[in-house]
Order: structure tokens, then sequence, then C-alpha cells
């Protein structure tokens, strides 16, 4: 007979991504992931860090923004830093929020992301 335990714990295989994501997100001590609709996205713990270090910097940015800025960006490079993909949104009147992330196991996951000068970033 099988231990409870181990009946309540499927093999990998049967579960789906996003529970396998969920579970490894949770593993690796970060916070419970968000849903897109589309794909759960979770922030590495740097990348939780990064919005108190903006903070103290005088920069206010918040997850919604973050994750707005990869729902729906402006521009994305997914060529330059393979396999990392660069979402690119509005942030102000002078500057974007760029979003650094990878997709693993049907999840998107964000590394760090920070403002740019439009003028830098914007370029034609």
């Amino acid at each position: 007979m099988v231990p409870l335990e181990r009946q309540l714990i499927r093999p990998e295989e049967e579960r789906g991504v996003e529970e396998i994501a969920e579970e490894r997100a949770l593993e690796e001590g970060n916070v419970a992931p968000w849903y897109n609709g589309d794909m759960l996205i979770r922030f590495t713990k740097h990348a939780e860090e990064k919005f108190e270090v903006l903070k103290r910097h005088g920069v206010g940015v918040s997850r919604k923004q973050v994750i707005g800025a990869v729902q729906h960006p402006s521009r994305v490079d997914s060529v330059s830093r393979s396999p990392l993909h660069i979402a690119q949104g509005d942030f102000d009147a002078t500057r974007v929020l760029r979003v650094v992330y990878r997709v693993e196991y049907g999840t998107m996951v964000i590394i760090t992301f920070y403002p740019g000068r439009k003028s830098e970033y914007e370029r034609v």
C-alpha cells in the first residue's frame, strides 16, 4: 500500500506546468506566483529586492507596473540576450520601464527591471 503522503503528490507528468512552477517557486522561497490569464508570473528574489532598492533612490515602481510592462509591452527584445527577453513599457514622460524575464515551465520569471531614458531605448 502507498503511504498517504505519496498518494497526494502526483508525478510531474500528471501535473500541469502551473502546478509544477508554483511548487518550484515556493521551494525556492519565492512568494506565490501571479497569474496573468495566460501564464504564471513570478519574481526572483533579486527582483523582489529591486522594488526597495529603487524606492530608496526615489523611484517608486509597483508590481502592477512591472506586470503591465510584460503583459502589454511597447517593445520586446528576445534576440540580444536570448534566452532572456526584455519587455519595455511606458513608465513616465521621460522614461520607460524595462523588464528582463525568462520563460520556464510555463511561467514567466521576472529577473530584474529598471527605468531607462526614452531617448536611449526608443531610438528607431
